[in-house]
């Protein structure tokens, strides 16, 4: 007897579909690992709207020519890390005064960026 469905077929189609729905979340996902960062680098490119999703993601980096960030001394917090600006490849100029960076790596290789 001759199944309708085949099973096989129906898998391979499930699987890709899965694939691909993670495959496309991963490309929203956010590179950035500081939550300060994030918030400066969403009101720089005024995508403060977005606050609660998964934005910006690397290709609104690209789109990154400033960033600023002063330390506050009222909340006293500060940022960590500057991991994921290696993906802002048109930035030009970073003010981040007084926080707890030890790692400027993310920022060798930025043709841009203007000592």
């Amino acid at each position: 007897m001759k199944r309708k469905y085949p099973i096989i077929p129906t898998l391979v189609f499930s699987v890709i579909a899965i694939l691909s729905y993670f495959v496309i979340n991963q490309l929203r996902v956010s590179p950035i690992k500081d939550d300060l960062l994030r918030q400066d680098i969403l009101r720089e490119l005024d995508l403060m709207e977005y606050e609660n999703d998964k934005t910006p993601n690397k290709k609104d980096l690209k789109g990154l020519t400033r960033l600023s960030h002063h330390f506050d001394n009222e909340s006293k917090q500060s940022v960590h890390t500057l991991q994921s600006l290696q993906h802002a490849i048109e930035l030009e100029k970073i003010v981040i005064n007084f926080n707890e960076i030890d790692d400027i790596r993310p920022l060798k290789n930025l043709k841009s960026y203007i000592h």
